[in-house]
């Protein structure tokens, strides 16, 4: 996906910090995405994590 966008031309700064591959998102009891979950999942470095740091 990243090299999709950079060959799409989209500025640097304007890229992902991280990109995760999850098989799904994380819901919180409402059925909302749980902003916080992903976070976490981000700052743990993700199951699926597809990138890393640009």
């Amino acid at each position: 996906m990243l090299d999709y966008l950079r060959r799409r031309g989209l500025d640097k700064r304007r890229l992902p910090e991280r990109f995760l591959v999850l098989p799904e998102l994380p819901l919180g009891p409402t059925g909302k995405v749980c902003a916080a979950t992903l976070a976490r999942l981000a700052e743990a470095g993700g199951a699926g994590d597809a990138g890393g740091p640009r």
